[in-house]
Parts: structure tokens; C-alpha cells; sequence
């Protein structure tokens, strides 16, 4: 994987754990939400 050379290493890591922070909370907040998902596509 290249590394762009306008970030240094350091904004570059924390641009990626932020990325990847975010994933985590996107991925429980639709565990969250999955139940309800699937009651509202049980009822349509």
C-alpha cells in the first residue's frame, strides 16, 4: 500500500484509526439497529 508522500506518517496513522474507529461505531450501530430492520422488512 502506497503512502502519499503529502502526509507525513503520523497524520497518515491517525487519518487510518479514525477510519477504523469509525467502521467499528457504523458496524454497532447496526447491530443496534438490525433487529429493527428486519421487523420493518417482515412487515412490508
Amino acid at each position: 500500500m502506497a503512502v502519499p508522500v503529502t502526509l507525513n506518517s503520523v497524520e497518515w496513522e491517525q487519518s487510518l484509526l479514525q477510519l477504523l474507529d469509525l467502521g467499528k461505531f457504523a458496524k454497532n450501530r447496526f447491530e443496534q439497529i438490525k433487529p429493527y430492520a428486519i421487523g420493518i422488512t417482515d412487515l412490508v
